[in-house]
């Protein structure tokens, strides 16, 4: 038994060894694995740090943007301010110029009247003069009928008068 125990051992042995074997191979094989793994995940890591870097400036960028942004925005609402501030003074300034044109179209108006009334009153009075003038202008011409009618019997009168003086 002893030379069956031996052999057995021996079997064992050269399993133990052949296992051992295998198992440095699987171990070199894991630990290339691994390093390929790591020199992967080192690249990777690599990248996704150029990339978090890239994606940090992109954020700095940004953020400069917005603050520029920002500031026009302040100036922008400032600007605003001031542009509601004028509107709301030349709003005051029509409405007193409205005021203002209302009292001068009322003040034209009334006067106009007045001074329509006035020229109506002085056309009618003007008409009233003509119509006597026209009234006189009648008259004279009847008068002047009248003078020449006198004139031409006072010339034939006078005519006769020197007749009979001379027959005399």
């Amino acid at each position: 038994m002893q030379e069956e125990t031996k052999e057995v051992l021996g079997v064992v042995k050269e399993m133990f060894e052949m296992l051992s074997n295998q198992i440095k191979e699987v171990k070199f094989d894991l630990e290339n694995q691994i390093k390929e793994v790591k020199f992967d995940l080192e690249n990777q890591i690599k990248e996704v740090k150029q990339e978090v870097d890239e994606l940090k400036q992109e954020v700095g960028e940004l953020k400069r943007e917005v603050s520029e942004l920002k500031q026009e925005v302040d100036e922008l609402k400032q600007e605003v301010d001031e542009l509601k501030q004028e509107v709301d003074e030349l709003k005051q300034r029509v409405t007193n110029v409205e005021a203002r044109v209302v009292k001068i179209e009322t003040a034209l108006e009334n006067e106009t009247n007045r001074n329509i009334r006035i020229l109506v009153d002085g056309h009618i009075q003007n008409a009233e003069k003509l119509d006597k003038l026209d009234n006189i202008e009648n008259d004279v011409e009847h008068i002047k009928l009248k003078t020449d009618v006198l004139e031409s019997v006072t010339r034939l009168h006078s005519f006769d008068i020197n007749h009979l003086k001379k027959a005399k």
